[in-house]
């Protein structure tokens, strides 16, 4: 239960900072400075969520002591943020391959995506407004 709300709790801090950053860039016109700010802070944002579920990944094991976490810090979470995963793979999905997948870094990367579809928005609307003709132009009269 926490380490589905510490998700929930980052991604809902994503929203809201992606949608204020947003608001500000629409009232001052200041679009990359506050796309730049909203990216900054969601980094921000990640850092934390990384690894507040990489400390509560273990205890959702439910056996605190596997993996067995040795060297330093870093390399810690490098275990846990790449921990094998198995898929089920051929046409009958009979065969299961267990490989490397960030799968912490898959989850707690959710925060991003608020800030990602805002500015993909914003780039296709801008690119979409540059290739339609301009309403000033007079419409021919048949």
């Amino acid at each position: 239960m926490l380490y589905v709300g510490s998700n929930v709790f980052f991604d809902y801090c994503s929203l809201r900072v992606t949608f204020a950053h947003l608001d500000l860039a629409q009232k001052t016109g200041r679009y990359a400075y506050y796309f730049t700010r909203n990216l900054v802070t969601v980094i921000g944002l990640f850092i934390p969520s990384q690894i507040v579920s990489c400390i509560l990944w273990v205890y959702k094991r439910e056996h605190p002591s596997f993996p067995t976490l040795h060297g330093n810090i870093v390399q810690n979470f490098f275990e846990e943020t790449t921990w094998p995963y198995a898929f089920a793979t051929g046409h009958d999905a009979t065969q299961i391959v267990s490989g490397l997948f960030p799968g912490q870094l898959l989850i707690t990367g959710i925060v991003f995506v608020p800030t990602l579809l805002v500015v993909s928005m914003f780039v296709v609307y801008y690119g979409f407004l540059q290739v339609t003709p301009s309403s000033e132009a007079p419409l021919a009269v048949a």
